[in-house]
């Protein structure tokens, strides 16, 4: 009789053995997927613009507003008429301080946007920080100027104007005159 206990207790002992090996095999497995798959929250991700084309980007507080409708529609018209992408945004109601608004500017700075137009006073504040942060960055601003070379102010836009500047952004930027050598 003493054989046949010994036997179940070591089968016993394998069971729970082989159980724990298994837990501990998945949870390490479960591990390495979340790390590998983006578990990591302190990478920064920036979309590629696969087509090559230019990317203009419209923020708006309030997308119905006079401002709002006039850029968006000059971006549709550059988008449709030019090599230009245009995209959208609308920030949420409750995002109202320049805090709260600037991630939703770095996002467009993220998506490699060629020249983010802002439209509603909300967003002038966050424009301001993110120009400033941004200096190779442009921005079109229809609210009050900001004051720094790589932002336009243009009140009270009309698609064209938008249309236009958004044209003018996404022309090459040409390379100095060379003046020619002298002494030669």
């Amino acid at each position: 009789m003493m054989p046949s206990l010994r036997l179940r207790h070591r089968s016993r002992r394998f069971l729970l053995a082989a159980a724990v090996i298994a837990l501990v095999t998945v949870g390490a497995a479960v591990t390495l997927c979340v790390l590998l798959t983006g578990g990591s929250h302190g990478t920064r991700v920036t979309a590629d613009n696969i087509s090559r084309r230019f990317r203009a980007c419209l923020i708006t507080s309030d997308p119905d507003q006079p401002a709002a409708r006039a850029s968006w529609a000059g971006l549709q018209e550059a988008a449709r008429t030019d090599a230009v992408n245009s995209q959208r945004i609308v920030t949420p109601a409750s995002a109202r301080t320049a805090k709260e608004l600037l991630p939703y500017v770095d996002s467009l700075v993220q998506r490699q946007c060629g020249l983010i137009v802002s439209a509603g006073p909300r967003l002038d504040q966050a424009i301001a920080q993110a120009a400033e942060a941004q200096p190779a960055q442009r921005f079109l601003t229809t609210g009050s100027p900001v004051g720094l070379p790589n932002t336009t102010a243009l009140p009270d836009p009309t698609s064209a104007d938008v249309a236009a500047a958004v044209r003018a952004a996404s022309r090459p930027r040409s390379a100095p005159a060379r003046s020619p050598a002298h002494g030669s």
